[in-house]
């Protein structure tokens, strides 16, 4: 099988690392790349084509709500995962205005990162 390969993209490198730790952990994972900004994660997306990125939505400078959307529109066939500490009800919302294909809460971070992953795995 081959591995599941992950962008992630978060401000905060102490999350960002978290994130990674726990996803290298996981059977059939690699964490390709990381991103700071929006505009980062574009080029890491055009870069390196993950399979998934997961995009925190909460990031400065509005990358966050404008990534999700981009990326869908520039490369359809990779997969967005929001994550955010937001309630699920809003961010199942923000998840249909941003083109993204799913969300993670930062609140059951663990579980929501394996049942992605599973997920993924299933519809290659």
């Amino acid at each position: 099988m081959t591995p599941l390969r992950i962008l992630i993209v978060d401000d905060n490198e102490m999350f960002q690392d978290l994130i990674a730790r726990f996803i290298k952990g996981l059977e059939g994972t690699e964490v390709i790349a990381s991103a700071r900004t929006g505009e980062e994660a574009l080029s890491a997306v055009a870069a390196h084509h993950p399979d998934v990125v997961v995009i925190d939505l909460n990031m400065p400078y509005d990358g966050a709500t404008k990534a999700p959307r981009a990326i869908k529109e520039q490369f359809p066939e990779t997969r967005v995962y929001l994550c955010s500490a937001h309630p699920d009800d809003t961010l199942e919302e923000s998840a249909r205005q941003l083109l993204a294909d799913g969300f993670i809460s930062k609140s059951s971070l663990k579980a929501g990162l394996t049942e992605m992953v599973k997920n993924e795995q299933a519809r290659a």
